[in-house]
């Protein structure tokens, strides 16, 4: 069995993975949608090669509350989850730069 037989079996049925990203005033936006392009790109790769056959990563993101968040360049972002959400089951927390991460 070689290693892309051993990884697809590994793949096949395993449940989603979610990536949560932080956001804030003042967040930098390539900060964000640099990690959500990757694996945004990871899951189409890991299903065209069939080693999914659904989205391997399912990427969120939170805020101190649901309102729009505006960041540094002026988009505004607006949150899937609060942080204090019970439900959500957080495999990879990205906590993206931006001028007032100190204070948030």
């Amino acid at each position: 069995m070689n290693n892309f037989s051993v990884l697809k079996q590994r793949l096949i049925g395993n449940s989603t993975c979610t990536v949560a990203i932080i956001t804030y005033p003042g967040v930098e936006i390539t900060n964000i949608i640099g990690p959500m392009e990757v694996f945004s790109l990871a899951n189409l790769v890991l299903q065209q090669q069939g080693l999914s056959e659904q989205p391997m990563y399912k990427i969120e993101v939170l805020a101190k509350d649901k309102q729009p968040i505006k960041t540094l360049s002026g988009l505004q972002i607006l949150p899937a989850h609060r942080f204090d959400e019970k439900h959500i089951c957080i495999v990879t927390l990205i906590i993206p730069g931006g001028i007032d991460l100190d204070n948030t």
